[in-house]
């Protein structure tokens, strides 16, 4: 749903968006799922998209790169001249061997469409004879065993091409590659609007499309066209290519505009669409888009987006900065839904193979999207896994458009993440599908991961909670890390059932169902005594896993161990023992935080190795902002509860954490990799994977900084002591008009209109 913005609305909304502005990024998305982020890209230095794109987690191959060439074909080379990004927009100035000056915006748009437009300062068209004899064009090579039924479709080609993703799964897409006209800067008058459709109805596009032998390369001396340049002119190669695949070689496809068929001061846009196909066979002839592909319909699309969450600042340049980062790479990663089974709107986990649904990762997404003015994504998250719900209970762990392997699944935190949204966004009739879905998820739980009736949850290997190569998971005293892993009763996974019990118990009341109310409440309290009486272990001061064949406690020390303060069990010792860790350098207190093992664990690596080899994923050592938001939201709980001994621990966790996954620790290169050093702070970068979607810094970030928590009866202002100068909040909750401004010692709440101030470290309490 698009905000209705007042034209103040707008301004702040922009400012947000060009405070994004960086050099060292090129992600681009329209929060759509399709998306453009390559991991290591090799051809930025090259115009247009010929790093992949992924469709969902399916990478494509090269979309196409824009050459200059003249009456000859031959090309007249264009050279980079600085590049800067938005969240909206990758923006590179060229210039021609020739010394032509232009400025490429790329983007995405709606639609799956991927643009490369095109302006100089100088007159397109003719009778300029700076562009008399060059001709602009986009071209691409597909391997042909994966493209089939190239057709002319004005002003460009169409055709059908196979993806394929992981786990041998494929995705069969729809696929353009044409030229538009962009309307000259400050064309708005309907009068030009006609003349526009005119312009680009006399469009003298030519196409080509040819099979050659040889790789699939950016540059355009490299092609089959240019020794043919005059048959492209002519017409004569555009020819439609066979219905069926072939199986070697590429299949070149060029789309091109001379310069001199340019109206005067229009620009060029080069689009590539690519679009799941619903089961039926790419239409000969698709309706051109109606509007031109302007830059600005992606800039809007991001500038509604910040709009639609409120406004947070503060003095601290880390945190100011993470807010609306944060933002961007929710939006980067968000899929539309209404394909396959993912019916509804959803954030994926990350880029490239990441970039489907998770149900780890999802737990979080729904915390912060819940932020937003629409509840659309948020709840859409959630109800897209009850949506793939298995007849036996059970929850997949991922949710590809096109379905996978069977059985695999992942613990996850469902209840929290459904009362989190509940509070700030009440709805009846999702709360009693949720229940329906989430009442059979749980028993499962109970019937598959707890046979034995111990009210503690069985862990079967480290996949299920995304915990490779992790000390839990191998027996005391064991050397051997190659060895299998051992099945565990988990501290995490337990904790989630308890969370889950009770948040049933809350919806079961909800609904006047007081019998089932009280069986989840009897759930809850089993689970909450096993936790206690099992997990805890006094001599360490920390909650620890059991061996779930031998029912001994294992003694590894692992950030897990702190998952417990997410829970209303703790009393006053237990919470000032994991204290302690924190504080402590030679378990939990590194430079930065928190290892997810213990300093002293004899598989600890910081770096990350494990078995003799650096991983891609370790669980040894590694800091993994999901973890850390993990602990950070125990500590905001108990703080919230009442126990102020844990407020500055909760705050300078919070602090460091944000100030950690700062590339290099710069406040203008905020981030989120998989995981982090916990010695030096350094990112895994050789993973390629930035913005990788896990834990919930959005919601942190407003509830620890400006102290803003929804309740189901009423909003609470509770600012964690971060010692800032200065922090503010600005939103629209659940009908009510909420300012928070905090200065040094002093908090002042404006709640629809009407003024309260109070002294930090004092709830400030509004009934909704």
């Amino acid at each position: 749903m698009k905000p209705e913005l007042s034209p103040q609305q707008e301004r702040e909304a922009q400012a947000r968006l060009e405070a994004l502005a960086r050099e060292d990024k090129w992600y681009l998305s329209v929060g759509e799922g399709v998306l453009w982020a390559p991991p290591f890209p090799k051809h930025l230095h090259r115009p247009g998209f010929w790093d992949p794109a992924h469709v969902l987690d399916f990478p494509t191959p090269p979309l196409f790169s824009v050459a200059l060439v003249d009456e000859n074909g031959h090309a007249d080379p264009l050279e980079a001249h600085g590049s800067d990004w938005r969240p909206d927009r990758l923006r590179t100035r060229w210039r021609s061997g020739s010394g032509l000056l232009f400025t490429e915006f790329r983007y995405l748009l709606p639609g799956g469409r991927l643009c490369s437009t095109w302006r100089t300062e100088e007159e397109l068209g003719w009778p300029n004879p700076a562009f008399r004899n060059l001709t602009l064009l986009a071209f691409t090579a597909i391997p042909s065993q994966h493209i089939r039924a190239v057709k002319r479709d004005d002003p460009g080609i169409h055709w059908g091409m196979r993806l394929l993703g992981g786990q041998g799964r494929a995705l069969d897409v729809d696929a353009r590659l044409y030229v538009d006209l962009l309307p000259p800067r400050g064309h708005h008058s309907v009068a030009s609007k006609v003349r526009d459709r005119l312009a680009r109805a006399r469009l003298q596009v030519f196409r080509g499309a040819l099979r050659s032998e040889g790789p699939a390369d950016p540059d355009w001396d490299l092609s089959p066209f240019v020794e043919c340049w005059k048959d492209c002119e002519t017409g004569r190669l555009e020819e439609d290519t066979p219905e069926e695949p072939l199986s070697t070689g590429q299949t070149h496809l060029v789309t091109a505009l001379p310069l001199r068929e340019v109206p005067v001061r229009y620009g060029i846009a080069f689009i590539s669409s690519v679009v799941p196909l619903a089961g039926h066979h790419p239409s000969r002839a698709r309706p051109r888009p109606a509007a031109p592909p302007m830059p600005r319909r992606s800039e809007t699309r991001w500038r509604d987006m910040l709009a639609s969450y409120p406004r947070l600042e503060c003095s601290d340049p880390y945190l100011a900065k993470a807010f609306d980062y944060h933002l961007y790479g929710l939006y980067l990663n968000r899929i539309e839904g209404g394909r396959g089974q993912l019916p509804r709107p959803a954030v994926a986990a990350g880029i490239g193979s990441f970039h489907v649904p998770r149900a780890a990762s999802t737990c979080g997404h729904v915390r912060e999207t819940r932020w937003c003015s629409d509840p659309t994504t948020a709840y859409g998250s959630l109800l897209n896994f009850l949506d793939a719900q298995r007849e036996d209970g059970s929850l997949p762990a991922r949710l590809p458009i096109t379905p996978e392997g069977e059985g695999d699944f992942e613990h996850a935190n469902w209840g929290d993440a459904f009362l989190a949204v509940e509070r700030l966004h009440p709805r009846d009739d999702v709360l009693s599908v949720a229940y329906g879905g989430l009442s059979r998820f749980a028993a499962w739980l109970r019937r598959e991961r707890d046979p034995e009736e111990t009210g503690l949850i069985t862990v079967h290997d480290p996949a299920e909670v995304a915990q490779e190569c992790s000390p839990r998971f191998f027996r005391v005293g064991g050397s051997d890390e190659g060895a299998s892993p051992t099945r565990i009763k988990g501290v995490g996974a337990t904790v989630y059932a308890y969370q889950l019990f009770n948040a049933l118990a809350q919806m079961a009341e909800r609904l006047d169902r007081a019998d089932e109310a009280e069986a989840w409440h009897a759930a809850a309290r089993e689970t909450g005594d096993a936790i206690l009486a099992e997990l805890w272990a006094p001599d360490l001061g920390l909650f620890t896993d059991l061996d779930a064949d031998s029912g001994k406690r294992t003694n590894v020390k692992s950030v897990a161990g702190f998952y417990p303060l997410l829970t209303d069990l703790l009393d006053d010792e237990h919470v000032a023992r994991l204290l302690e860790h924190l504080s402590d350098p030679a378990t939990f207190a590194t430079p930065f935080p928190i290892p997810s093992c213990s300093v002293d664990d004899p598989r600890y690596s910081p770096e990350g190795v494990w078995a003799g080899e650096r991983r891609g994923a370790p669980w040894n050592g590694r800091v993994s902002p999901g973890a850390n938001c993990h602990v950070a939201e125990g500590l905001l709980r108990q703080w919230q509860r009442g126990n102020e001994s844990v407020g500055v621990t909760a705050a300078a966790l919070l602090a460091r954490s944000v100030r950690m996954m700062s590339l290099r620790q710069n406040p203008e290169r905020p981030g989120c990799f998989e995981h982090y050093n916990p010695v030096t702070g350094h990112p895994s970068l050789f993973r390629g994977t930035d913005d990788h979607r896990q834990g919930w810094i959005v919601d942190l970030l407003v509830r620890g900084v400006t102290g803003v928590e929804p309740t189901e009866e009423a909003l609470v202002i509770h600012p964690l002591p971060l010692y800032l100068d200065a922090a503010a909040f600005r939103g629209r909750l659940r009908g009510h008009e909420v300012g928070v401004v905090i200065d040094c010692d002093e908090v002042s709440v404006t709640f629809d209109g009407e003024s309260h101030v109070g002294p930090m470290g004092t709830p400030l309490r509004f009934p909704w």
